[in-house]
């Protein structure tokens, strides 16, 4: 999260992850009919990010789900650094071909990272 933040803010981007972020971003919208081109959507999705309208709407989008509504301008408050951060190598040249989400997931909750009750993890509120 804070990662993606720092993106939004302008403050640390990648380059390759950028590139991907922005590819992405531009084919949802094109899928999704909010535009006929390619190039349109990568304008526009470059723009919301250089505007800092996209991360206005990311802040908006926490808030409606419960979140902090300063999580922008305090993200510090509530995103604490973990005790302890270090790169993780891969054992050998190639690439990642799978990754078990189950025990990812399982390892996040015993580290606080979700809701360990059904109560609290629903974002989602119905009519």
């Amino acid at each position: 999260i804070a990662e993606s933040l720092a993106f939004l803010a302008g403050e640390a981007r990648e380059p390759r992850l950028a590139e991907v972020v922005f590819t992405l971003a531009a084919e949802m919208l094109v899928m999704g009919a909010v535009t006929d081109s390619h190039a349109e959507a990568r304008q526009r999705v470059e723009g919301a990010v250089r505007s800092g309208e996209a991360a206005e709407r990311f802040a908006r989008m926490v808030a409606e789900f419960g979140g902090p509504a300063d999580l922008l301008t305090r993200a510090a408050r509530y995103l604490p650094k973990a005790p302890l951060v270090q790169p993780i190598f891969a054992p050998a040249e190639g690439y990642l071909a799978s990754v078990d989400a189950r025990a990812v997931g399982n390892v996040l909750v015993e580290l606080g990272a979700a809701a360990r009750s059904r109560a609290r993890r629903s974002i989602w509120r119905w009519a």
